[in-house]
């Protein structure tokens, strides 16, 4: 995975079976928050957005959008999260 927005990143961890990044999102609340997995898109030079082949854990919590690399072999059916107390954790079946 490749860090960006580091400051809300507290940690990863993975395990045979699954992946996990906790994140600090104190002054949020659960409903203001939604995380998806994409493909990572860039624009061409044709200005099409095109797949890189790379997957994305994006995070929307209020105003703020946090984007994350993440290995390829991770996917959005095994997907799973839970916030409380200001805290995310993002659960990643592989």
């Amino acid at each position: 995975y490749q860090r960006r927005n580091q400051e809300n990143l507290l940690n990863t961890v993975e395990d045979k079976k699954n992946f996990y990044m906790i994140f600090n999102l104190s002054g949020k609340e659960k409903k203001d928050i939604s995380v998806d997995i994409t493909d990572e898109l860039v624009e061409n030079n044709y200005g099409e957005k095109v797949s890189t082949g790379n997957k994305v854990l994006k995070i929307e919590a209020g105003n703020k959008t946090m984007s994350f690399k993440i290995p390829k072999k991770l996917s959005r059916k095994n997907l799973n999260w839970s916030f409380k107390n200001g805290i995310l954790e993002v659960k990643i079946g592989k």
